[in-house]
C-alpha cells in the first residue's frame, strides 16, 4: 500500500489565507469605526432596539489587594459580596476563605479573612450559591476529591459535607438553576 504524500501548501493556498485575514481585519476596523450596537445603541434604547440586560458598556480596574498572593481558588457571589475560596498560596493549597463586599454606591471594601475556612485545605475546586449556602465541590490538594460541602452564608458555619461528586473532580466549573448544579469539564485523577 501506498503512503500518502503530505502536500505543501501552494500559491494559491497563500493567497486565500491572506485574504481571510484580511477580511476579518476589515470587519474588526469596521466594528471599531461604528461602535454602536444592538448592545449599545447611539442615543440610548429605541422601540425597536432592547440593550439586553448583560450589555457591558466599560471594564473598570477594582484596585484592590487580596491578602495573600494566590491562585487556584474558587470564586462565588452572594447578594453585595464575592467570596473567595480555598486555592493556593506558595504552592500549597490553603483552606483561607476571603470575602469582597461593596457600597451600594458600588464602591468595594477591603478584602475581609473569614474564619473558620472552608473545612479542608484544597484548590481548583468550584463553587456556586444555591438558596443562602455556598457549594464548594471537589477540588484537592495533591488529588482530586469528590468531596462536596454546604456553607451557609453569611457566616459559613457550620460546614456541611453532602452528597458527593461521582468521582474525583477537580479544574472544572459549575452552574445552578433552581434544581440542578451541572458540573462542566474537569480533571479528573481517579
Amino acid at each position: 500500500m501506498s503512503e500518502r504524500r503530505r502536500r505543501r501548501p501552494n500559491g494559491r493556498f497563500w493567497v486565500l489565507l491572506t485574504l481571510v485575514v484580511l477580511a476579518a481585519a476589515a470587519i474588526v476596523a469596521e466594528t471599531h469605526r461604528h461602535p454602536h450596537s444592538l448592545a449599545n445603541p447611539p442615543g440610548g434604547s429605541s422601540s425597536k432596539q432592547k440593550t439586553p440586560a448583560f450589555a457591558l458598556s466599560r471594564w473598570t480596574s477594582a484596585n484592590i489587594t487580596l491578602s495573600q498572593p494566590m491562585v487556584g481558588f474558587s470564586a462565588v457571589e452572594s447578594p453585595r459580596a464575592l467570596w473567595l475560596l480555598g486555592g493556593l498560596v506558595n504552592g500549597q493549597s490553603t483552606s483561607l476563605v476571603q470575602k469582597i463586599t461593596w457600597t451600594a454606591s458600588g464602591r468595594l471594601n477591603p478584602v475581609q479573612d473569614i474564619t473558620p475556612g472552608i473545612p479542608v485545605a484544597l484548590h481548583d475546586a468550584a463553587a456556586v450559591r444555591r438558596n443562602s449556602r455556598l457549594i464548594l465541590l471537589g477540588g484537592g490538594s495533591y488529588t482530586s476529591t469528590s468531596s462536596v460541602f454546604a456553607l451557609p452564608t453569611p457566616s459559613l458555619s457550620p460546614a456541611t459535607s453532602i452528597t458527593p461528586l461521582p468521582i474525583p473532580f477537580s479544574d472544572f466549573a459549575v452552574l445552578a438553576d433552581r434544581l440542578h448544579i451541572l458540573v462542566i469539564c474537569g480533571h479528573y485523577t481517579g
